[in-house]
């Protein structure tokens, strides 16, 4: 489905470090937006490259929680759009 007007795209997390190549990831994102919109990428530090840098531990903790909050937090934010787009 398409939306009509500006529309805000997201990647939480460093998301886009999960793919083989990023940048395939980011064309086709391109592919799908308008001069008008806009797109915000939340990235954290390497682990232990820098001073004070996240442990993989940190990142695996930060992503895959014991209680399972994050997990249902990303479904529900799945749900909902896909609620929104009508799908």
């Amino acid at each position: 489905a398409r939306f009509a007007g500006r529309k805000s795209f997201l990647f939480l997390g460093s998301s886009l470090g999960n793919y083989d190549v990023p940048e395939d990831q980011l064309r086709l994102l391109a592919r799908h937006m308008e001069p008008e919109d806009r797109l915000l990428i939340g990235v954290d530090t390497p682990p232990s490259a820098l001073s004070g840098g996240k442990t993989e531990q940190d990142l695996v903790a930060a992503y895959n929680d014991a209680a399972g909050v994050t997990s249902a937090f990303t479904l529900n934010a799945l749900a909902h759009v896909n609620r929104r787009a009508d799908l």
